[in-house]
């Protein structure tokens, strides 16, 4: 990706534009969007032109994701803020049972049906906030935590047939809380 900031030690961007990353150990991984430059309202070929297009289409370009603090790890997000060590903030997930262990848990979804391979303003785990220490949320969209070791999961969207139930703007202050499958609680 390109338009990357990353300041520190251990750092790492993948797949991934208009990324910020300060700290150390941070990860950000395939939260990649197109950048929109409409050449054609330039001013002329100038190096000012070009700025001025590129201001005008920051709003709506790149993954923007920002990482701050140390061990954070997004992935398959987009327009999300994480701040503060041990966080986790994943899109694109599935409820999937370990063939080996029969442990139920989250993981990338690879199918080539159901897998959100790009940017899906539907789909996409998109506007979350997390703030703290040790919190997770998966494929949430407009979330806010505040706090230590909170956990927020859901499927990516609402699909009744398929017994998809997402995970949807939620605000949680404090610590140790879980939320599953949960819309608009505070």
């Amino acid at each position: 990706g390109v338009a990357n900031s990353i300041i520190g030690q251990g750092n790492m961007t993948t797949n991934s534009n208009a990324a910020i990353i300060l700290g150390a150990g941070n990860t950000i991984t395939d939260s990649y969007k197109d950048v929109n430059i409409d050449t054609s309202t330039m001013k002329g070929s100038t190096p000012e032109a070009l700025e001025e297009a590129l201001q005008k289409a920051v709003p709506e370009s790149g993954g923007q994701v920002m990482a701050i603090g140390g061990g954070n790890n997004v992935e398959s997000a987009y327009m999300s803020q994480v701040v503060g060590v041990g966080n986790t903030v994943k899109g694109n997930q599935v409820y999937t049972k370990d063939a080996k262990t029969g442990k139920w848990e989250w993981t990338t979804d690879t199918n080539k049906d159901t897998a959100i391979k790009d940017y899906d303003k539907d789909k996409s785990s998109q506007y979350n906030y997390v703030d703290g220490f040790n919190n997770e949320v998966i494929n949430g969209k407009h979330d806010y935590v505040i706090g230590a070791n909170n956990k927020l999961s859901g499927d990516s969207y609402d699909d009744k047939e398929a017994k998809k139930y997402s995970n949807e703007s939620n605000i949680v202050f404090g610590d140790n809380h879980t939320l599953t499958n949960t819309k608009n609680a505070v």
